[in-house]
Parts: C-alpha cells; structure tokens; sequence
C-alpha cells in the first residue's frame, strides 16, 4: 500500500458534536487533491468516545487515550501512528480555511520543504457577534497552519514535549521554525482558529496567559532541546527568553510569583554562563526595553526586573 502524502491529526477532549462534524467536513470537502493520499487520525485526550455516527460517516482512524495529557501528548500520539510524508495539525473546533487548502499544501510539498506554513484566521468576539482577524504565516507560536515534513521531524528528533500541558505548541513549533530554513510560506489562508471558551487556553478566563510560570517552563525546555541539537545559538535563545519573560509578564500579572520564582530559579542554574557574562545584564536591558517599547509597554521597572532576576541566582 502506498503511503499517505498527508497525515492530518486530530487532538479532542470534549464531545464537540457539531464543531467536530465542521472540521471533518472542511477536511473532507478539499478538491484539487486526491484524498486517498490523505489520512485522518483522532486522538482523544480521555474524554469521551466519538460517536458511531461520525465514525460511521467519515474515514478516520481513532486512537483513545486512557487519561487527558494534553494536546500536545495527544498531538504526539497521532505522530506516532502516522504515515504520511507530511503531518498537519486541526483542533476539534476548528477548520480549514477554504476548500483548496490542501491543494496550496500539496503543491508546495513537491519541493520537499521541512515545514509548509500559511496564514490563518482568528475569530474574536466583537460586541454582541464575533470578527476574524488575519494572522501572519511567521507566526511561531501556533501549530496549526503547518505541515511539517515526517523525515525532518524525525532527524532533528523533535517531538512534543510529554511535560507540557499549556503552551506545548509554542515549544514545538518554534523548534520546528527555528532549525531549519528549508520552510515554504504560502499566501492564501489556510485555517480558522475559532473562538471556543472551553478550550484550555481560553477558559477560567484566560487564566493560561497568566500562568507565567508554564510560559516559562516552555521556553526553558526549549532551550534545553538548542542546548543538545543546535548549541551555536544557544546564548543568543537564552537572552531573549529571558528579556520576552520581562514583557510577559508585564502584559499577564503572574498568577503563582512562587511558581514563577521556581521556574527562573532553574532556568538560570541551567544558563548561568550566559547570565555571568560581563555585558549579560546590560544586553538583557537593551533587549527587553525594546521588546516592551515594541508592545507600547513602560519600561521604567526594568532595574527592579534585573535585580529579581539576579535574586533567583
């Protein structure tokens, strides 16, 4: 049996009823691409079963978890059982963003780029309705709206970090971006992020953006991962985290300072010989002034941050 072109991954954990039979349909709907050369895989993160009806209606592979370890243990999962040259990523309550997505994807992967990237639409609630607002296709932060080519995925080692429930995307992805420059950018949309209040980045009001310490943690295993794969840029990863913790946290109060504390406390053990360079702290100041300029953010605290930084060493 020849093997798929395109493995697209499915990470569920709610009963998302008509939400999920839209994403299936965008998939589904696709023309300009034949879809025998696609397979769909669902995960679901231990929440309930699919129902037999979409089983029954649409061509899908199911793979059940036996407890919830979050979409990136999830999206992993669907990794593992995939066939395809390429693997693209849609969450439950989401969609393609047009009939002739896959098609774009398709034509792009015959020069076998590492990562396929497009731009996408994000719906916000505007007044009494909602808006859709056009995100860039360098977005770093966001696994969806990419392919990502199995081979370099598997020679780089890159998988989904098992210890991260939040913010898990934004470690893979930014890997995924940053160590190679084989990526092709495409110029229609490809995917419409939909505004769901369930979803573990939205519920509790946002708390996620506050748990600064998660953000943290996140940034710190990737470093890790630079530090063993890709050493040369080692420094320069640490003195940006370290500077954009600065803008994080200004823009999202931590909700836990103790957590936060901990989690700083380890990421300097790890980096301490980038942090006692001579000019460390005047380059993290640079750094982290422009980052908050850059969000119209004001920076006059900046010795304050410098000084909790060095409490944690």
């Amino acid at each position: 049996m020849t093997s798929p072109w395109l493995s697209l991954i499915i990470p569920y954990n709610l009963n998302y009823g008509t939400d999920f039979e839209r994403a299936l349909s965008s998939v589904f709907t696709q023309i300009g691409v034949d879809l025998n050369q696609l397979e769909v895989i669902a995960v679901n993160d231990g929440g309930p079963a699919l129902s037999e009806g979409i089983t029954e209606r649409w061509p899908l592979r199911e793979y059940l978890m036996t407890e919830s370890r979050g979409a990136g243990v999830a999206r992993q999962t669907g990794l593992n059982h995939a066939h395809g040259a390429y693997a693209m990523f849609l969450d439950a309550d989401d969609m393609l963003a047009s009939p002739i997505v896959l098609h774009d994807f398709f034509k792009a992967s015959r020069a076998s780029p590492d990562v396929i990237v497009a731009p996408f639409w994000g719906e916000s609630r505007a007044g009494e309705g909602v808006d859709y607002t056009l995100h860039a296709a360098s977005d770093h932060s966001a696994v969806y709206a990419k392919a990502f080519r199995m081979g370099y995925l598997k020679r780089i080692g890159l998988t989904f970090h098992p210890s991260l429930r939040v913010y898990e995307d934004v470690y893979f992805t930014s890997l995924a971006l940053d160590l190679t420059t084989s990526i092709t950018r495409l110029t229609r949309p490809a995917y419409v992020w939909r505004l769901n209040w369930q979803s573990t980045g939205r519920r509790d009001h946002f708390s996620m953006a506050f748990n600064d310490a998660a953000w943290l943690q996140s940034g710190r295993y990737r470093l890790q991962f630079i530090q063993s794969h890709a050493a040369d840029r080692w420094g320069h990863d640490f003195y940006e985290l370290i500077s954009g913790l600065y803008v994080h946290a200004k823009k999202y109060p931590p909700s836990d300072l103790a957590a936060l504390k901990d989690e700083v406390r380890k990421l300097m053990a790890e980096n301490r010989q980038w942090w006692q360079l001579h000019d460390a702290h005047a380059l993290v100041r640079r750094l982290a002034i422009d980052k908050a300029q850059a969000q119209n953010l004001k920076s006059s605290d900046i010795d304050d941050y410098l000084d909790f930084l060095e409490e944690q060493t």
